[in-house]
């Protein structure tokens, strides 16, 4: 977890968003998932 948090850390310093989703939360909630993506590219345009 601690180097998730560094990684994460240093992509949004270099101006990136990121979006962690776990194997099994595809699978379960695929749709939200997709959601969530979408929506925040449809914000940024």
């Amino acid at each position: 977890m601690q180097r998730d948090h560094e990684v994460n850390e240093e992509l949004k310093n270099l101006g990136y968003t990121v979006f962690r989703f776990w194997e099994t939360d595809i699978k379960k909630n695929l749709e939200e998932c997709l959601t969530i993506t979408l929506d925040h590219l449809k914000a940024t345009q």
